[in-house]
């Protein structure tokens, strides 16, 4: 999926376009975005409870429905378009997860030094489950004689990677580990993770877990938790820092996306900066050429405004503009004369 980013010469105003250009690049609806976002508060004894299956000290925590997401991969617009530039097994490997309805999930992640670490429980699922979709994608898998854990060589464009999962109570725990010290060259190695490993993250679950953190309990509690998905965490010790604090949203995915976020952009003026350059962007965006008119509905579609706690950022998109976009944006993506 191609990313549209805006060219501008301020720090702050380059990370707040960044933040929204997911959205721009994923389609648009001529419908003003209103912000119908409610906090739901405290959690429930549900939400703590996946939460309990990961390690403390993330930085950022997305879950959701993942049956929906699957489903939607397989038969939305933009679902289609990403097919086409998967490979054929990841394709079949989605495709068979999407039928797991029981499937829910909570990822966490954070910066430590040079390395990204990214943990995971999915809830309803098994290593069997697992097993017979490897098979049916024709993908490699390695599975322990007691059916607790799992390697999966995981086709990908840049090559392949391998995914460790263990079984735990009520799911499936997995932790992926990524070096930055080659980002700025393009490159993003993966850390080897053994169910040693996994184990040993399970076992420190007694002492901390992600349900104790009171940092990202505050800021779920400000999400509009009722839709399928969110997202809460903080830049906090991270290289930006001081150009981004809390972060928390929620979004749907059912007949196109729905879309409400709150982005704490620091730095004086940063928000007016981000107001000012997106008015420029959507005087600007006539000059988008014929064959790609969709472009338009999708910058106007995009809301910002202050909120209480920094940016807020709002957009709706239906299937039928995603349609659109898709339709006038595929050609252009070489991936897909494959």
């Amino acid at each position: 999926m191609a990313c549209y980013t805006a060219r501008m010469t301020n720090t702050r105003v380059k990370i707040a376009a960044l933040l929204v250009g997911t959205l721009v690049a994923v389609g648009g609806c001529e419908k003003a975005a209103e912000n119908t976002s409610k906090p739901s508060g405290a959690l429930s004894s549900n939400e703590s409870g996946l939460l309990a299956h990961l390690p403390a000290g993330a930085q950022l925590v997305f879950g959701g429905n993942m049956y929906d997401a699957q489903r939607w991969l397989a038969t939305s617009p933009l679902g289609k378009l990403s097919q086409q530039m998967q490979p054929a097994p990841l394709v079949k490997w989605n495709e068979c997860l999407s039928k797991q309805k029981q499937m829910a999930m909570v990822m966490a992640g954070g910066v430590d030094g040079d390395a990204l670490r990214m943990s995971l429980f999915m809830k309803g699922l098994t290593v069997d489950n697992l097993r017979r979709c490897a098979e049916v994608a024709g993908i490699a898998a390695t599975a322990d004689p007691d059916s607790k854990y799992i390697a999966i060589e995981m086709p990908t464009p840049q090559g392949p990677m391998t995914a460790a999962y263990l079984g735990v109570d009520g799911g499936l725990y997995s932790r992926m580990g990524f070096s930055l010290t080659g980002l700025g060259a393009g490159a993003l190695a993966m850390t080897a993770v053994t169910r040693a490993d996994l184990e040993r993250d399970q076992a420190g679950l007694a002492t901390a877990n992600l349900a104790t953190d009171v940092r990202i309990q505050g800021l779920l509690a400000k999400v509009d938790r009722r839709r399928p998905f969110f997202f809460a965490g903080s830049a906090a010790g991270t290289p930006i820092a001081d150009k981004v604090g809390a972060v928390y949203g929620s979004f749907s995915i059912e007949d196109g996306i729905a879309f409400d976020g709150v982005f704490e952009l620091r730095g004086a003026g940063a928000i007016d900066d981000a107001l000012r350059s997106w008015s420029e962007a959507k005087r600007q965006v006539d000059n988008v050429p014929a064959a790609m008119s969709s472009i338009k509905g999708v910058v106007r579609a995009v809301k910002m405004s202050k909120s209480g706690d920094g940016l807020r950022v709002s957009a709706r998109i239906s299937n039928r503009q995603l349609e659109e976009v898709v339709s006038q944006v595929g050609p252009f993506i070489p991936q897909l004369g494959r």
